[in-house]
This record gives structure tokens, C-alpha cells and sequence, in this order.
């Protein structure tokens, strides 16, 4: 059964059943009524994050022929915006820096440790026996 969905990035309404088997739709239709818009979201996620500065914004936006921004959702419709602005200085690009996983040691069981829990275990059971007169 095909659910009614609203497009994070235009607002538009589709339909669209993640769980329908003869649906052959790509998952991230959950979010987007089409790949221009994942594109789109991408594109303004980037800038967001200072990964892309407004020339790449400016020339997706040249090459998709987009002209009319108020037909998207306000966040993506203001970034748009102060993308398209070409007066205002580039903005810097952060630089991707690789980042080396750290693989903590295996924490291993001290022996002191194992035996305190051993006699507390011990205690409890003598404990129990008193109690039950066992």
C-alpha cells in the first residue's frame, strides 16, 4: 500500500511504500520525491558544511536550470539564496582531513578482580545456606 509522502526538499506530496515488493523505487525515496532533489539536498548539505563553496552551488543550480527558488522547502530556499549572491565573497572550504581509526586494547580480566567475585559469591551462598539452615 503506498504511503502519501511530503519531499523534504520541494514539498511536494508522492506516494511511495518502502515495505511493497513490486515497488522498485530506490530507498531514498522516503525522503525525496526525486533524485534533482537528492541531488539538490546534497549539494546544499555540502555547502552547509563548508565541504563546497557557492561557485559548485551556482553551477549545480546553472545546470539544473533552477530558477525559481520559492518553490523549495524554506531551509533549502535560503541557502539557495545566499548561494546565488554573487557579490559576497567566497567563503574558505574546509579541507578533508583523513582521520586514523584508534583500536583500544582488549581489556582483559585481572585476577585479583575474578577471585573478589568469587568470594563474594561465596559469602552470598554461605549466606543462604545460614538462612535456609541448609
Amino acid at each position: 500500500m503506498a504511503v502519501l509522502r511530503k519531499c523534504i526538499c520541494c514539498g511536494k506530496e508522492y506516494e511511495y511504500c518502502p515495505n511493497c515488493g513490486k515497488n522498485s523505487k530506490p530507498a531514498w525515496m522516503v525522503t525525496f520525491c526525486g533524485e534533482d532533489c537528492k541531488e539538490l539536498f546534497n549539494i546544499v548539505s555540502a555547502y552547509n558544511m563548508k565541504l563546497i563553496n557557492k561557485a559548485k552551488v551556482q553551477a549545480f543550480v546553472a545546470e539544473h536550470d533552477i530558477t525559481d527558488f520559492q518553490k523549495f522547502e524554506n531551509s533549502i530556499r535560503k541557502v539557495l539564496e545566499a548561494a546565488s549572491d554573487s557579490t559576497a565573497n567566497p567563503e574558505p572550504v574546509m579541507e578533508m582531513q583523513k582521520v586514523s581509526a584508534v583500536i583500544p586494547e582488549p581489556i582483559r580480566e585481572f585476577p585479583h578482580e575474578k577471585e573478589e567475585i568469587n568470594r563474594n559469591h561465596l559469602r552470598s551462598s554461605l549466606r543462604r545456606r545460614r538462612k535456609h539452615n541448609i
